[in-house]
C-alpha cells in the first residue's frame, strides 16, 4: 500500500508543469514547521529514537527566481522511548 501511495505521489508531482513557487515580491510568508524523524524497527516492543524539530520559517521573494528563507525559534527535541 505504501508503495502504491509513493508511486501515485511521484506521478502527480512529476506531471506538474509549473512547480516553481509563486511568492509575491515584497511580501513575507510565515510558516510554522514541525517535523519528526524516527529511527528503529517498527515491530512492537522494540525501542525507537528520534528527533523532533519545531521552528518558524519566513519566506520572501527577492526577485522572480531568488528567495530568502529565514528560520527562527528553532527547538530540537530528542526522543528515546519504547513505541507500541
Amino acid at each position: 500500500m505504501k508503495a502504491i501511495l509513493l508511486a501515485l505521489t511521484l506521478t502527480l508531482v512529476g506531471g506538474q508543469s509549473n512547480i516553481e513557487p509563486n511568492f509575491s515580491r515584497g511580501k513575507t510568508y510565515i510558516y510554522r514547521y514541525e517535523s519528526v524523524v524516527l529511527s528503529g524497527f517498527p515491530e512492537g516492543g522494540l525501542a525507537r529514537s528520534g528527533v523532533k524539530i519545531n521552528c518558524k520559517a519566513e519566506v520572501g521573494a527577492l526577485d522572480s527566481h531568488n528567495y530568502l528563507l529565514k528560520v527562527t525559534a528553532v527547538l530540537i527535541t530528542m526522543k528515546l522511548k519504547n513505541m507500541k
